[in-house]
C-alpha cells in the first residue's frame, strides 16, 4: 500500500503529467487539417496531422493496393476547398497471347502504359476482335471508336471502352453497330487520349451479330 509521501509525490506530478498532454494536443490540433478522401465510392472528411497519402488513407482504414493510384487536389483557400485525396483502385487487364489468358492488375492511365509497365509490346502486332461502334465528332471521316460498354463499379457507372481506329471503310460503318475489326496496332500521341495510347488501322472490317454478353465487367 503506498504511504503518504509517494501519495504526495504523484500529486505533485499528475499537474506536470495533464499540461504536457494539454501542450502535446495543442500542437497536434494547431499541425492537423481536414482532408476529403475518396475511394471506392464513397467521400469521407477526416482530420490528421499526417502527411502522407498513404498513411492517410490506411490510418482511416483504407488498404491501398500496391498497383492502386493515389491522386491529390490541392487545398484552395481563395474558393475554400479541402485538399482532396482520391484512391483509383487497380483494374484487372486479361492479356490473351498463343490463346493462354493471363490476368494482371493494373492502375496506369493508359493502355499504353498498362502495356509497358507489364513489359508486353503489341505495337506493330496484328489483332482480331469484335467490337460496338462509336462515332464521337471532330474524329475525321476515315475515324471511328470501335469498343465495349464497361461496369466498373456498379450498375449506374458504366462507360465506353475502346480505341481510336483508322479506316477507309469507316463513312459506311453506322452509330452503335456491331462490327469485327481486324487491325495494326500502333501507339501515337492523340487529342482523345490526352497524350499516348493505342491507334489501330484497320485491314479489315466488316459488320457481324452483336456478342452475346455486349458489356464487359471488372470482377
Amino acid at each position: 500500500m503506498p504511504n503518504r509521501k509517494s501519495l504526495y509525490r504523484a500529486m505533485e506530478i499528475l499537474p506536470l503529467l495533464l499540461v504536457v498532454v494539454l501542450v502535446f494536443s495543442a500542437i497536434c490540433l494547431a499541425n492537423s487539417k481536414e482532408i476529403v478522401l475518396r475511394y471506392d465510392g464513397q467521400e469521407k472528411v477526416v482530420t490528421t496531422i499526417l502527411e502522407d497519402p498513404r498513411s492517410i488513407l490506411e490510418e482511416s482504414g483504407v488498404k491501398v493496393g500496391k498497383e492502386d493510384r493515389i491522386l491529390i487536389s490541392p487545398a484552395n483557400a481563395e474558393k475554400k476547398t479541402r485538399e482532396v485525396i482520391e484512391l483509383k483502385r487497380a483494374l484487372p487487364v486479361t492479356i490473351e497471347k498463343y490463346g493462354v489468358s493471363k490476368k494482371f492488375y493494373t492502375g496506369k492511365a493508359t493502355v499504353g502504359e498498362a502495356l509497358d509497365a507489364l513489359a508486353i509490346n503489341y505495337e506493330g502486332k496484328t489483332v482480331k476482335f469484335k467490337a460496338r461502334v462509336m462515332k464521337p465528332r471532330g474524329m475525321g471521316s476515315k475515324f471511328f471508336v470501335p469498343g465495349r460498354v464497361a461496369m466498373t463499379c456498379c450498375a449506374d457507372d458504366t462507360t465506353f471502352l475502346g480505341y481510336v481506329c483508322r479506316s477507309d471503310y469507316a463513312p459506311h460503318i453506322k452509330e452503335g453497330s456491331w462490327v469485327e475489326v481486324t487491325a495494326k496496332v500502333a501507339f501515337e500521341n492523340r487529342t482523345e487520349y490526352q497524350g499516348e495510347g493505342i491507334v489501330l488501322y484497320a485491314s479489315d472490317v466488316k459488320e457481324c451479330e452483336p456478342l452475346k454478353e455486349e458489356m464487359v465487367y471488372f470482377n
